[in-house]
């Protein structure tokens, strides 16, 4: 889950080219220029300049350059507002940043055009799930898992799931996640998380361990296996391996954190409060 409940202030639109990040000299076959237009400022060729729109906010973002991204998106959407890519992108794009009402905003666009779209139904889903509404979300993912049967809308079904309370049901939507994708680590996260949940800390520390030591594994995954330590009530375990990565203070910060996760009875918060951390449990 990405973090919870983190307003961020409407991005300003930046009206041209010359606002962008390394416009001038794009990659080899990289971005066109959207110069396609008559001296009223009207587009030219629209299904074209849509996908240059589109094409140069994927470039920006790929450069970090997110508002001009959602810039470009939105310049694409007004160009033809009944256009799905554009949305799907704004959707995203507003997820990455933490504008989760914008997210929520875009995907229903999305919806009204095509009401069995999975990125649609998926993206609604996972961005009531950041602002803490699992009861909202879990109609759009059993939509989204019915439409497409994919990886990633299994994952967030079961972080609604796991939020609801629902932990045997999430543990299974994680399952069917894995058999689709065997090595997606961070499902893997998500199933060991749901375990701990449900008091399983002994078969949740064996899943993460074998995440944490994975090739692939990250920084992220490793300190995930800090916190299952954590909730295990294994602190000296969680110690060790959240030195790893962090300085002393950061390390007893965590354990202080895993202290209060404990103390929290209900699996419901508990299961919110971990998402605002673990950074593992939703794919915006």
């Amino acid at each position: 889950m990405k973090s919870r409940l983190r307003n961020t202030a409407s991005v300003a639109i930046a009206l041209g080219c010359a606002a962008l990040t390394g416009c001038a000299n794009p990659p080899s076959g990289g971005i066109p220029h959207a110069s396609e237009q008559t001296t009223s400022g009207q587009l030219v060729d629209a299904d074209n300049s849509i996908e240059t729109l589109v094409r140069m906010g994927d470039y920006t973002m790929s450069r970090g350059d997110l508002p001009s991204a959602i810039s470009l998106y939105r310049r694409a959407h007004a160009a033809d507002p009944r256009r799905k890519l554009p949305l799907e992108k704004l959707g995203r794009a507003f997820a990455i940043i933490g504008s989760h009402d914008e997210a929520a905003g875009a995907f229903r666009s999305l919806l009204e055009i095509d009401p069995a779209s999975a990125i649609g139904l998926r993206g609604l889903g996972n961005a009531y799930l950041a602002l803490n509404e699992p009861d909202l979300a879990l109609p759009n993912l059993e939509a989204a898992v019915a439409v497409s049967s994919d990886a990633a809308s299994y994952s967030s079904l079961g972080v609604a799931l796991d939020m609801a309370g629902r932990h045997e049901d999430a543990q299974e939507a994680y399952q069917k996640a894995l058999e689709l994708s065997p090595t997606d680590l961070d499902v893997a996260t998500n199933l060991a998380i749901s375990l701990s949940l449900s008091d399983r800390h002994d078969e949740a520390v064996q899943l993460m361990r074998r995440t944490a030591n994975s090739p692939s594994a990250t920084i992220r995954h490793r300190q995930n296996l800090a916190l299952i330590y954590g909730l295990a009530n294994r602190t000296d375990d969680a110690r060790a391996v959240a030195r790893i990565d962090l300085d002393d203070i950061s390390v007893e910060r965590s354990l202080a954190y895993y202290a209060m996760l404990q103390r929290i009875e209900d699996s419901r918060r508990r299961a919110a409060a971990i998402g605002d951390s673990s950074g593992a449990r939703l794919d915006p």
